[in-house]
């Protein structure tokens, strides 16, 4: 048996982004990509996971990862294991939900709407919290939308209506939602 489980959630370093994003969004963190472990297949010592692409939610390897790092967490809001199993069911029920580009595209726009206010109230501009960020529901998903499937079973790990950006669940780690395994 691995020692990870159904329904952990892991962050995935080294993107593109994380020079622009370090400096944007607070807390700091240099995990962009999300996903969710999905199964462990023991002859090969390495686990299933479901993550957000441009083509839906897919199913790939951990070990694809290898090279990149990554950092994986669970759920402590009180969950039985179980249902680890059941918010990857959840997830793949949403498999042909489009990649959201909505998300992405209005992120720009809802930040330079967040940097006005600071410096209208706070007179700076500062790193943006993740509750400051505009957020609805909707269809399709971003990795970090998808890494949030817990909320499917009543277990939000980024609270309903904040954007689920990468800090958000670093702000999870930090307010004791999810915890690293190591």
């Amino acid at each position: 048996m691995g020692k990870y489980r159904k329904g952990d959630i892991v962050g995935i370093a080294d993107s593109p982004l994380r020079h622009i994003a370090g400096r944007v969004f607070a807390p700091h963190t240099d995990l962009y990509h999300w996903c969710l472990i999905c199964d462990y297949v023991k002859h090969e010592d390495d686990y299933v996971i479901l993550e957000a692409t441009i083509r839906g939610i897919g199913v790939g390897r951990l070990s694809w990862y290898r090279n990149r790092g990554y950092r994986v967490f669970r759920v402590t809001m009180g969950q039985p294991i179980n249902l680890g199993h059941r918010v990857c069911q959840e997830l793949a029920r949403r498999g042909r939900a489009r990649y959201d580009w909505f998300f992405i595209a209005v992120l720009p726009f809802d930040c330079l709407r967040c940097w006005l206010r600071q410096l209208f109230t706070e007179g700076r501009v500062r790193a943006i919290r993740a509750s400051e960020l505009k957020h609805w529901e909707n269809e399709p998903l971003t990795c970090t939308e998808a890494a949030n499937a817990w909320r499917y079973l009543g277990y939000p790990i980024v609270p309903t209506g904040v954007k689920p950006v990468p800090s958000a669940f670093i702000e999870a780690v930090n307010e004791g939602r999810l915890v690293e395994v190591t």
